[in-house]
C-alpha cells in the first residue's frame, strides 16, 4: 500500500513539472500585440512645435491625424515605440483627439489635445523695470515664445533676448534679465512666438540703473590692532600704516569689478595706483596703474568680509585661498599674511567716506551664484559631485534658494527631482514636505526650494548634497 501511495505521489509531481515546464516560455513572454497609443507631448499644441508619441509597434504607423483631419505622412520613427514629428498647421480650433493609422486600422489617443493660444497677461514687476533685473511675463502657453523684445535706446532700434538665453521658461511664465542700452520711459515689451506672431504687454516705466560710479565706496582702513591707517606713501614702494593725517594718501576707493559678486580692486586716492600683491614674493604688495597688468591679476582683487561678532573685517587677496591684508607686528609695511597667524593684525576697521554698504552688488550683479555646473542624466542615479565634504554648506544661510537647472527628457511624459543628503539619499525636510520625489511640469528649465535651518543642518551633518529622481539632466545648481 505504502509503495502504490508512493507511486502514485511521484507521477502526481511529474505531472505538474512537466506542465510548468510547458507553460513557463509562454508565460514569460508575453507579447504587446498590434499597434497601440499610448501618450503624446505637448498636449497644448502649436504649428511648427515638435511633438512626440510613444506607443507599442509604431513602426506599422502610415500617418498620423490631428484633428478636422489633417494628416501627417512625414515624420521620424525614433523606435518602434517612438514617433517624432513637427505639429501640423491647420488644426481645428476646438482641438481634439490624435488618431495613429496602419495599414489595417486605426487607433486613437484618450486624451485630447487643446490648439495653444500664447497670450501675454502682466509684467513683474508691474511698475517700473531696470537693467539688471530680472523681469517675469506672465501669460498663456507661455512656453512657445521665444523672443523678448525690449525698445532700444535709439529711436527705431530694439534688444532681443533669444529663448536661449531667458532664465526660464514654463507655460506660465517667461523670465528674463533685463538688458542694458533700453529705452528710458513708458513703453511696452514685446514678445515673438513660434509661429510668428508679436504680443504686447501692458505698458511699464523703463528707468536707467545708476552708472557704475555709484557703486564705488571710498573709506579709510584703520588696524584692529592700532590707531594706524593703511597708507601709499610715495615714498615707499610698499603699502605702509601710520598715524591718521587727514591726507588723500589714506583714502581708498573699492572699484566693484564687472559681473563679479562682492569683488574689488583697491585704488589709492592720492595716486590712482591699485594694490595688488607683487611680484618678488608671494606675501609683499605693490602698487599697479592698471590692475590687469599685475604679475597675477587675481592678486590685485580684494573681498571685504565683515567677521561675526566685532565691527571688524578681513581684506582677502582673491587670488590665493587663505591670505589677507596684514598690518604687520612693527606698524610700518604691510604684507599678504595667513589670518590665523596674526589675531587682529589682519583685521581693519573701514571708515566709509561714500558709496553702498560692503555686501550690496551693483546692478550688474546677479545675485545667483553656481555651485556646480555640468550635464548628467539623472534616471534614479545620483550626482554625488557637492556631497560628503565636496561643498561647505555650512556657509549657506537659511532662506537661501537651491535652484536646480534641468532639461527634461523628451522622450518620457513624466519627471521627478529629488534633493537629498548624502547618507542614504533620502530627501532633505523641505524636499520631502513638498513630495519626496518632486514632480515636474512639461517645460520646467529650472526648480528651486528655500534651505531651512533643518536643511542646511542635514546637508553639513549628513553627508551633503546627492541630486536623484528621473528623466531628466541636471545641467547646473545654484545658490540665491
Amino acid at each position: 500500500m505504502k509503495r502504490m501511495i508512493s507511486n502514485i505521489y511521484k507521477a502526481v509531481i511529474l505531472a505538474l513539472a512537466l506542465t510548468a515546464a510547458a507553460c513557463t516560455p509562454e508565460m514569460a513572454e508575453e507579447k504587446v500585440e498590434g499597434l497601440a497609443l499610448k501618450s503624446y507631448m505637448p498636449t497644448s499644441v502649436l504649428a511648427g512645435a515638435e511633438m512626440l508619441i510613444t506607443g507599442n509597434n509604431l513602426d506599422e504607423v502610415v500617418s498620423v491625424v490631428f484633428p478636422d483631419n489633417v494628416e501627417v505622412t512625414d515624420f521620424e520613427l525614433i523606435t518602434n515605440e517612438q514617433i517624432r514629428l513637427v505639429i501640423p498647421s491647420g488644426i481645428a480650433q476646438e482641438g481634439g483627439k490624435l488618431t495613429l493609422v496602419s495599414a489595417d486600422r486605426k487607433v486613437e489617443s484618450k486624451v485630447a489635445m487643446r490648439l495653444a493660444r500664447p497670450a501675454v497677461l502682466s509684467l513683474d514687476p508691474g511698475d517700473e523695470i531696470k537693467p539688471g533685473k530680472v523681469l517675469t511675463i506672465k501669460g498663456e502657453d507661455m512656453e512657445y515664445v521665444t523672443k523678448v523684445i525690449f525698445p532700444g535706446a535709439k529711436e527705431g532700434n530694439v534688444v532681443t533676448i533669444e529663448s536661449m538665453d531667458f532664465l526660464r521658461k514654463s507655460p506660465d511664465n517667461v523670465k528674463v534679465t533685463v538688458p542694458e542700452g533700453i529705452y528710458n520711459g513708458t513703453a511696452k515689451i514685446k514678445v515673438q512666438t513660434l509661429e510668428g506672431k508679436i504680443l504686447e504687454s501692458p505698458e511699464i516705466n523703463i528707468a536707467s540703473g545708476p552708472s557704475d560710479e555709484d557703486w564705488y565706496i571710498v573709506c579709510k582702513i584703520q588696524s584692529a590692532a592700532a590707531e594706524m591707517f593703511l597708507t601709499r606713501n610715495p615714498g615707499a614702494s610698499t603699502p605702509i600704516i601710520q598715524a591718521e593725517s587727514g591726507n588723500k594718501d589714506q583714502e581708498f576707493t573699492f572699484v566693484p569689478i564687472k559681473e563679479e559678486k562682492n569683488t574689488y580692486y583697491l585704488k589709492n586716492n592720492a595716486t590712482g595706483e591699485y594694490l595688488s600683491i607683487g611680484e618678488e614674493y608671494e606675501w609683499r604688495m605693490g602698487w599697479y596703474a592698471d590692475p590687469s597688468a599685475a604679475p597675477k591679476p587675481e592678486n590685485a582683487k580684494f573681498q571685504v568680509s565683515p567677521i561675526a561678532g566685532t565691527d571688524f573685517y578681513e581684506i582677502h587677496v582673491l587670488g590665493s585661498v587663505d591670505l589677507g591684508l596684514d598690518s604687520t607686528g612693527d606698524w610700518s609695511e604691510v604684507y599678504s599674511n595667513k589670518y590665523s597667524e596674526y589675531g587682529t593684525m589682519y583685521q581693519w576697521v573701514i571708515h566709509k567716506i561714500s558709496g553702498p554698504q560692503f555686501g550690496e552688488c551693483p546692478e550688474w550683479v546677479s545675485n545667483e551664484t553656481f555651485i556646480w555646473e555640468g550635464e548628467v542624466y539623472i534616471e534614479w542615479s545620483g550626482m554625488t559631485d557637492l556631497s560628503w565634504g565636496a561643498y561647505d554648506w555650512s556657509t549657506v544661510a537659511p532662506g537661501t534658494v537651491l535652484t536646480a537647472h534641468v532639461i527634461l527628457s523628451p522622450n518620457h511624459d513624466y519627471w521627478q527631482i529629488r534633493f537629498a543628503k548624502g547618507d542614504g539619499w533620502s530627501s532633505i525636510p523641505t524636499g520631502m514636505e513638498l513630495g519626496d520625489n518632486i514632480p515636474m511640469e512639461a517645460g520646467t528649465t529650472e526648480f528651486g526650494i528655500t534651505l531651512s535651518e533643518a536643511d542646511l543642518d542635514e546637508l553639513v551633518n549628513r553627508g551633503g548634497l546627492v541630486m536623484t529622481g528621473t528623466n531628466y539632466t541636471l545641467t547646473g545648481l545654484s545658490l540665491k
